[in-house]
């Protein structure tokens, strides 16, 4: 479906009509719009949040600053700077910039928080949230639908059966963890629904260059949104929410002048490293078609087995939350599809798609897809060496921040500067995490694991997390907090001190666990949909 191109079809001040998704050049320049809402952001929590509110009987905008499809200018425009090259991503890369945002590129590994993530610990400076993983519970259920992921069911009994060789963990300190996995395009996916919604209208184009107050600094009184080619908007609505990534949301409200009032703005900056710590020589080979700990279906559900330390060992050893994942060393053939995938991910976010066929842009963002062809076809060899990667929790810390640059993108917004602290305290809980990996895997039988020499050194623990990757997920920019003085939002994603203007996305996680953030992003997302729902009656 194309997006209107008339100017008779935008959402006039009064209401909404005609065609729902519009660009913001079709619009008379300096139009002025209300409604009820206003999401700027149309990755994954917005579209959830949209999606939610398709017949509340609300009227929606939702700010979309690119297009259906990638465009190199505005792409250009998420730009800025990482101090000592961590995360290794560039901020132009590691998020997408058009309709469905970072759902355009991701690998789909999902699944919800643990309890104790959510939880104060002693032992991890600044953890806790204001809720719960119960308060959740049903936001997941509903963001499995969201996704188009399977049964919201996580028991490992539940997922077990004769075809796999899970490796029995019973008696020692690491224990088996289930993970789903669907590569849900946001943006193709409900791009129908947000067009044919009668309350909705999605405008193109529309990139956030002001956050207008009163003079208390207490309510948002109108947004204002900018086309590279000058053209711009303004819109008031009852309720704003930023959706605009991890440092986006942060980046915005420090250039638009809350962070005085906001103290731990853009700080507890967070990007889930990940590193290669060892390898498992199984002591019993097994085969590849009976190997739980690969992507495999079961049913109609993708999924895979890791590793983690229940809760009690991470008490008792001080550790955050980390996980572990093993993959084979070496597969016959695999040469070009590895290579493939390493250069899609270093390309992401920089190809022209304008001229790509529909057929490459197919295998381009699903490789996934061309390698569960091939594996179907290489099943039957033995697995006998395994490397193992360390997902980690790193823990919050406000000195790593979101900053301002003195460089400006294209509309004159300063770039954000990423200033990510690695501590003398991680290397050596990670260092301890793989051994305790290592003696449990001998105890338990399934076989030696040699650990990467010197991961507690902090330079090498930084040439590590280099070599493997991460810096795609960027979270708690905007944390949530009781309180104005450890965080940015409430327990309902409110701006502290404001009350109109709220954040979505993983900036308002407090801590990252290990989990990919996805599935944690459109449960709150769906949360805040309904609090949204539900202050609007109120004050009707």
């Amino acid at each position: 479906m194309a997006a209107c191109d008339n100017r008779s079809s935008a959402m006039g001040a009064d209401g909404i009509g005609g065609c729902m998704i519009d660009y913001l050049e079709s619009l008379p320049n300096q139009t002025k719009l209300s409604s009820d809402i206003c999401i700027v952001g149309a990755g994954p929590a917005g579209i959830s949040i949209a999606k939610e509110l398709i017949d509340s009987g609300l009227s929606v905008i939702v700010l979309e600053s690119g297009d259906f499809e990638f465009e190199a200018a505005t792409q250009k425009l998420y730009s800025g700077q990482v101090l000592e090259n961590l995360p290794p991503e560039p901020l132009d890369v590691s998020r997408l910039r058009f309709f469905g945002g970072s759902s355009n590129c991701w690998s789909g590994s999902c699944g919800p928080f643990d309890p104790i993530d959510f939880n104060p610990r002693t032992w991890i400076t600044d953890s806790g949230w204001p809720l719960t993983r119960d308060d959740l519970h049903g936001y997941y259920e509903r963001a499995h639908a969201l996704i188009g992921l399977g049964p919201y069911d996580y028991r490992v009994s539940s997922w077990t059966n004769d075809d796999w060789d899970l490796f029995d963990m019973s008696g020692t300190d690491v224990m088996n963890i289930a993970r789903q996995k669907n590569l849900q395009r946001f943006g193709p996916e409900y791009q129908a629904d947000l067009e044919n919604a009668d309350n909705i209208q999605v405008i193109f184009h529309a990139n956030l260059t002001a956050i207008r107050t009163n003079e208390a600094l207490n309510h948002v009184t109108a947004v204002e949104a900018t086309a590279l080619g000058g053209e711009s908007i303004t819109v008031e609505a009852r309720k704003i929410v930023l959706a605009c990534s991890g440092v986006g949301n942060a980046r915005l409200l420090l250039a638009f002048g809350l962070g005085e009032k906001l103290p731990a703005l853009g700080r507890y900056f967070s990007f889930h490293p990940r590193m290669r710590t060892g390898q498992l020589m199984l002591a019993n080979p097994i085969q590849r078609s009976r190997f739980p700990y690969r992507w495999h279906y079961v049913n109609d559900t993708r999924m895979k087995f890791q590793f983690s330390l229940p809760e009690q060992v991470q008490e008792r050893e001080k550790l955050p939350n980390h996980a572990a994942i093993i993959r084979e060393v070496t597969l016959p053939n695999t040469t070009g599809y590895n290579a493939g995938k390493r250069l899609y991910n270093r390309l992401r976010g920089r190809i022209n798609w304008d001229g790509v066929t529909d057929d490459l842009y197919d295998v381009l963002t699903d490789l996934d897809g061309a390698y569960s062809q091939w594996n179907r076809r290489h099943t039957e060899h033995q697995i006998s060496l395994l490397t193992v990667d360390t997902y980690m929790d790193q823990p919050p810390h406000p000195d790593s921040r979101v900053l301002l640059s003195q460089e400006k993108d294209a509309l004159g917004i300063p770039q954000a500067k990423i200033d990510w602290t690695c501590f003398e305290h991680e290397p050596a809980a990670v260092q301890r995490f793989n051994e305790i990996l290592a003696s449990s895997f001998g105890a338990a039988g399934v076989g030696r694991m040699k650990i990467v020499d010197d991961i507690a050194d902090p330079e090498h623990f930084r040439v590590l997390a280099r070599e493997l990757g991460g810096g795609a997920h960027q979270i708690g920019t905007t944390r949530m907090s009781q309180d104005v003085s450890r965080g940015v939002v409430d327990a309902n994603c409110l701006v502290h001190g404001l009350d109109n203007l709220f954040c979505a996305g993983s900036s308002v996680f407090c801590t990252t666990s290990w989990v990919n953030p996805t599935t944690t992003i459109v449960a709150l997302a769906v949360r805040l949909a309904d609090h949204l729902r539900g202050q609007s009656r109120r004050t009707s």
